[in-house]
């Protein structure tokens, strides 16, 4: 055998052999481990003087039983050499610290010592034969495991978990949200957690809390406020409760999360809520939330047109044509949780339509999206000026690979009407998953429509 030939197997045979271990200790699963072993040669040498199995069997069946008894194990300085190697077997040794982890309650810290004996078979690397062994100096009399040093281990472990400041840190660092409140009216916070604040587009707590009041209703969608409300009043109790809702970021887009909460008494004048929240993911067929989530209520989520109003005619009054037009397509966006919108001008026949105004979430680049004639466009408008495809993947394979490229998968266009001419056109789209346009979807971008036809003049020639 060659020096590289030599080298690769000696690595691989490590490899395999830390492998191993961790996938017994750390993953504690004994049916992957038996992958690692040979079902034609293998046996096994344990710590207790009655653990050793001879044959294949033997240890196939000794892991199987022992499914229920492996505790969660931490494996700590990890140091593996190779003893022996031949053409087609290698000896390696491998020293390490094994820890159980603090929440399983057991006294386990011990140095142990692994012997693997692994032999080259048709499907690769095998273990033929292992031997465990602990540092006997450390044990007394009939132990398996050192139980007095496990114990100092494990004590040191608990009282670093009462440590003065390490829930606090806890709770500051945790990856989903995490806020207190009390129960009063408008549930005011008085803790919320960096990634709740980040979350929702916030630079510290204290920037949130002074942006907000600390107050439920100035954090949470207009819409859903009354739900979040009602579902946190009837929970005031051992019950959690669990709800789906929009949260609202600082610049006025809105964001679906997942929130737990639990009523908490206590024993001085107030009483609190504690939330954990965390926000869905934008493919929600990529993970199973189970009945925690509520598909329905997101797809017909409600959206409050008297506060659409309200914000669209102030947009119109303090900002100039395309400003407006702009930060109307965001707002609306942001309260119907769609990917982006644009405005074409359709009033140029024979000529690709010219951008007047766009907005994706965080991209700018989709100038050429639907990129089609006055003539191609026009007839698949209905007599309501609606054109929609709630999935492309049901098009024509000419537009289906169009808006592939542009990652579309749904869309709905309107038609904006002005001096009794459809002379623009306002397009939503949907990007990376399909969207069943709701009643309440379809009323807010003809009111867009509406309101964008008083903006604009009619032909407006020069916009871009």
């Amino acid at each position: 055998m060659d020096k590289t030939t030599r080298n690769n197997f000696s690595r691989e045979a490590i490899k395999l052999a830390e492998q191993a271990l961790i996938t017994y200790f750390v993953d504690g699963s004994t049916e992957k481990v038996l992958q690692f072993f040979s079902n034609t040669c293998s046996s096994w040498i344990g710590w207790g003087k009655e653990e050793i199995y001879p044959t294949y069997n033997d240890v196939f069946n000794t892991f199987i039983r022992r499914v229920d008894d492996i505790p969660q194990n931490i494996i700590e300085d990890m140091h593996s050499q190779v003893l022996f190697e031949s053409q087609d077997f290698c000896i390696v040794f491998v020293a390490c610290s094994i820890k159980s982890q603090p929440q399983t309650g057991l006294l386990l810290n011990e140095t142990a010592r692994f012997t693997f004996v692994i032999r080259k078979e048709n499907d690769g690397l095998k273990i033929v034969h292992l031997h465990f062994s602990a540092a006997w100096n450390e044990l007394n009399p009939g132990e398996v495991y050192p139980v007095a040093k496990g114990s100092t281990e494990f004590y040191k472990n608990e009282l670093q978990m009462e440590k003065p400041g390490t829930p606090s840190f806890v709770a500051a660092n945790t990856p989903n949200g995490l806020k207190c409140c009390l129960a009063q009216k408008n549930y005011p916070a008085v803790y919320i957690n960096k990634a709740l604040y980040k979350l929702a587009g916030y630079k510290s707590m204290t920037e949130m809390l002074i942006a907000t009041g600390g107050d439920i209703k100035n954090m949470i969608y207009a819409a859903d406020l009354p739900k979040v409300k009602r579902i946190m009043a009837a929970h005031c109790g051992e019950v959690p409760y669990t709800i789906n809702y929009r949260l609202l970021r600082k610049d006025g887009t809105a964001i679906w999360v997942l929130e737990r909460g639990q009523f908490t008494a206590t024993d001085g004048p107030d009483d609190y809520f504690i939330c954990s929240i965390a926000p869905l993911l934008p493919d929600q067929n990529e993970f199973n939330y189970g009945t925690l989530l509520d598909y329905s209520e997101i797809e017909n989520a409600q959206i409050p047109m008297d506060l659409y109003f309200k914000t669209a005619l102030k947009i119109i009054e303090q900002h100039d044509e395309k400003t407006a037009a702009v930060k109307l397509l965001k707002l609306c966006c942001s309260m119907a949780q769609i990917s982006g919108a644009f405005i074409k001008d359709i009033s140029r026949s024979g000529e690709y339509m010219p951008i007047v105004a766009k907005y994706f979430n965080g991209s700018d680049g989709f100038v050429n999206i639907l990129k089609c004639t006055p003539e191609d466009i026009a007839r698949r408008f209905n007599s309501h000026g609606l054109n929609q495809c709630g999935n492309t993947g049901i098009l024509p394979k000419v537009y289906k690979d169009k808006l592939d490229e542009l990652g579309v998968k749904a869309y709905l266009s309107k038609t904006i009407m002005c001096g009794g001419k459809a002379e623009y056109v306002l397009t939503f789209v949907s990007l990376g998953m399909p969207h069943s346009w709701t009643e309440s979807e379809k009323d807010l971008i003809t009111q867009t429509a509406r309101l964008l036809s008083l903006l604009f003049k009619t032909n407006n020639q020069d916009a871009n």
